[in-house]
């Protein structure tokens, strides 16, 4: 947590979008080369280290939300950046 602090809020809204590419891709990816354990397959294993790429792409969507709380700020009031925009996303 102190490290993530330490870097720039300019980098994370910078790699947002790519983070959340990149999220997709592994949730896709579970579907595939997924590991199951306790009868849910939700797990990756990459070398050696398993986790669950849902907890990524949780970090990555406050990531995009603030993205785009601050790209379009006061006219997120409106349906179509507010609601609309969000809710795509």
């Amino acid at each position: 947590m102190y490290v993530c602090s330490r870097i720039p809020a300019q980098f994370w809204l910078k790699i947002a979008w790519p983070l959340y590419g990149m999220s997709i891709v592994l949730l896709l990816l579970v579907l595939f080369v997924g590991e199951s354990v306790n009868g849910a397959r939700r797990w990756i294993s990459i070398a050696g280290i398993q986790f669950q790429p849902s907890e990524i792409a949780k970090f990555t969507m406050i990531l995009v939300f603030a993205k785009l709380t601050r790209e379009y700020g006061s006219a997120a009031r409106k349906f179509r950046y507010g609601v609309f925009g969000f809710g795509v996303t």
